[in-house]
């Protein structure tokens, strides 16, 4: 994580934590890659932590719903740093950085079709 947010330092960092086995986080991610498409060309950095599901389903997800943006597939262990370090308690989970690195807002609530999330954003930005 402090590798993302330092390469990320200047824009705003949207992280959508998720797993291909998690029914609400599959219904997410075409308002994901609509979202990522509204702020295209602005600072903005959209990262996608896969926690599970398979390498081959990984795969095939990102390229069914044509998602944008930096992905991983997270190990064992970078997914009990996470939970811990971010108090992860279930998913999807997503986590909003501001240009400074500093993480200003996390939970399922940033979801990318809830309008408020794009708000969030777009607040962020005009900082």
């Amino acid at each position: 994580m402090k590798h993302l947010v330092a390469e990320n330092l200047g824009n705003v960092l949207y992280i959508d934590v998720w797993a291909t086995w998690c029914p609400p986080c599959i219904i997410e991610k075409p308002y994901s890659e609509k979202l990522y498409n509204h702020f295209e060309g602005e600072p903005v950095t959209f990262v996608y932590l896969c926690m599970g599901g398979g390498h081959e389903k990984w795969q095939e997800t990102i390229k069914k719903y044509n998602l944008s943006g930096i992905h991983h597939y997270t190990t064992e262990k970078e997914w009990q740093d996470l939970t811990k370090r971010f108090s992860i308690k279930g998913i999807p989970h997503y986590l909003l950085f501001n240009k400074e690195g500093v993480m200003v807002d996390f939970g399922s609530h940033l979801r990318p079709s809830i309008s408020q999330t794009k708000t969030a954003i777009e607040e962020l930005l005009e900082q």
